[in-house]
């Protein structure tokens, strides 16, 4: 009976800054787009017909990450980590507005 009530997530207001609990499967509010996000990844990423076409690029390590990355004497490598890594605590941080939501207008924390 409550199912719905359950289904959403907590979106911290860390994620609602640059809208990223719009567009993402993992943070979308429960509803038709949350479902059409799912639906195309179990039907068309996440089959065994798209896995196997994309297994050249995925050996290359081209499809997300490129192997300089991981070079210790590239420049981009440590760049990147250090963005990732700030993006992970900043999105980690308590925020005062997601505990007390009448003060998010005031943007407390920036």
């Amino acid at each position: 009976n409550h199912d719905l009530s359950f289904a959403d997530r907590a979106i911290l207001d860390s994620m609602r800054c640059h809208d990223y609990h719009k567009r993402s499967l993992g943070l979308a509010p429960h509803g038709t787009y949350w479902r059409v996000l799912r639906r195309i990844c179990t039907v068309d990423m996440l089959v065994a017909k798209r896995i196997n076409e994309t297994a050249p690029i995925r050996r290359k390590c081209n499809l997300m990450l490129s192997r300089d990355l991981l070079d210790p004497k590239s420049r981009e490598g440590p760049e990147f980590c250090k963005a990732m890594h700030g993006m992970i605590e900043w999105a980690g941080k308590a925020n005062i507005s997601d505990a007390f939501p009448w003060l998010r207008w005031l943007d407390l924390q920036g």
